[in-house]
């Protein structure tokens, strides 16, 4: 939208979504929409599995060096790679599996900074750090949960003045990363709308367009105490209780259970074989109980998943110093692969910029109407730039009456167009309840059912997106 001036004409295509940071976005739209998804879908899949690489390192420094010799670390950081939110992801663009690396890489920088024991670099180590964790809570900021867990972990695991140098190097680093990726467009967003993080946390900024609410989503958080304390036993066996994708990955549970259980049990053990252990378990526990307190929706955990096979092989070899023993640990902790599962989204090699859609036949003068709560603003691509898209009813809009300016605009866009009108919709909400009176509120006749036309010509991408088009009339004078 801001490359192609669609974000002057269009009101909310994406739902609360529309107003994330696009600094993510911009470099996998120019490849989808110029290299093809092959292209993409490569070089994403590429940056997702260079991430074993650091998870090798990583459980490298754990333990300190001693299993560079065999396949031990090399099966540790393919377990990391195969769990249930890395392969929903693998090749996409939703980030979470994205950004982990850059968590993973401060995580790293940290780890090492702790095991050196000298001052002289704590300060630099630490702006790197901080540089990475802000950039990736700028480009998506669920992973606050991540810079927060590390930031606590590290002043509570580094001692005397290194602490303090520490926690100098990662909030100054912090702040310059956030403000590189993320400043822009807040400055955007707080000169437009008033929120520099529109719609979240409108309850704290006020802005006219939007309503007094966070906008967080609650539908996934646990519920009584038992739920809170035994969650992630909960949703191993409920996983529609953090997800809207089925899934099963035993590991996360008992690498949670262990990052408690670890520094309490084997304090002494821990400082003598892995002292660097005791900071991954406390950032792993912070980041998991901010997660449950803000999130609780599951893939917002990338970054416990990719680490949950390594807190369980130190685990192990923390039990047992009998190669025997460690053996039978590492065979069952490969077996658990076999339990894991996992869900793909719906996807098709037809998708791709010049797919045939009837959304590249409108006229310019036309306009696009979306009501209803499914994702949809992804048919721009077809249309042209400009066909404005106005959503009348959002994931963050949905009154009956609008109540806010945001809402009232796209009425009043709707209400005021000359041309032709157009309803997009996902063929699930064919029959939506709130149809007839949202239409009705902006001066326009529900479709009849026969008049809608698939927006794909290929029949096998149709029947992946179920996207309709359905021409709209005005309602004649004196009708409700």
């Amino acid at each position: 939208a801001l490359l192609t001036g669609r974000s002057a004409i269009d009101v909310a295509p994406a739902q609360l979504q529309t107003f994330l940071n696009p600094a993510l976005h911009f470099p996998l739209y120019l490849m989808f929409r110029y290299a093809g998804p092959e292209v993409t879908i490569a070089v994403i899949g590429a940056a997702q599995a260079a991430q074993g690489v650091l998870l090798y390192l990583l459980a490298d420094e754990l333990t300190d060096g001693r299993f560079r010799r065999g396949p031990w670390l090399l099966l540790i950081a393919a377990l990391g790679l195969a769990g249930p939110v890395f392969l929903n992801q693998l090749g996409s663009s939703q980030g979470d599996t994205l950004l982990s690396a850059l968590v993973l890489a401060a995580l790293l920088v940290v780890v090492r900074e702790l095991k050196r024991g000298n001052e002289t670099q704590t300060v630099r180590s630490g702006l790197l750090a901080g540089l990475l964790l802000g950039l990736a809570m700028a480009f998506k900021l669920t992973f606050a949960t991540y810079v927060i867990g590390l930031g606590l972990a590290s002043l509570v695991c580094f001692g005397g003045r290194r602490r303090w140098k520490m926690t100098f190097g990662l909030v100054a680093g912090g702040v310059v990363g956030l403000a590189l990726v993320g400043g822009p467009w807040y400055w955007h967003q707080w000169t437009q709308w008033g929120n520099p993080l529109l719609p979240y946390f409108n309850n704290l900024f006020q802005s006219p367009w939007v309503g007094p609410s966070s906008y967080r989503d609650l539908r996934f958080m646990p519920s009584g105490t038992l739920e809170w304390i035994f969650y992630p036993f909960v949703w191993f066996l409920d996983a529609t209780r953090v997800w809207e994708y089925r899934f099963r990955d035993i590991r996360v549970p008992l690498a949670l259970l262990a990052a408690f259980v670890l520094p309490l049990v084997f304090r002494r053990r821990l400082r003598e074989d892995m002292p660097a252990l005791p900071l991954v378990c406390l950032f792993v526990v912070v980041s998991y109980l901010l997660w449950l307190r803000v999130f609780s929706i599951y893939r917002y955990l990338s970054v416990v998943e990719l680490l949950a096979p390594m807190v369980l092989f130190c685990t192990a070899v923390l039990l047992t110093n009998r190669t025997r023993w460690l053996l039978v640990c590492m065979v069952l902790l490969g077996l658990t692969q076999f339990g894991v599962k996992y869900l793909r989204p719906a996807s098709s090699d037809l998708f791709r910029p010049d797919a045939p859609s009837v959304l590249g036949q409108l006229d310019p003068g036309s306009m696009v109407v979306i009501d209803g709560y499914e994702p949809l603003g992804y048919n721009a691509l077809w249309l042209d730039d400009r066909v404005p898209i106005v959503r009348i009813r959002a994931n963050f809009m949905a009154d009956a009456e609008p109540r806010h300016d945001l809402h009232r605009l796209a009425d009043r866009r709707v209400r005021e167009h000359g041309g032709p009108l157009y309803l997009l919709m996902h063929e699930r909400e064919h029959d939506a309840p709130f149809r007839e009176d949202d239409l009705a509120r902006v001066g326009l006749a529900e479709p009849a059912q026969d008049s809608c036309i698939e927006v794909f010509r290929e029949a096998r991408l149709q029947e992946k997106t179920g996207a309709l088009l359905c021409p709209l009339q005005r309602k004649s004078v004196g009708a409700r």
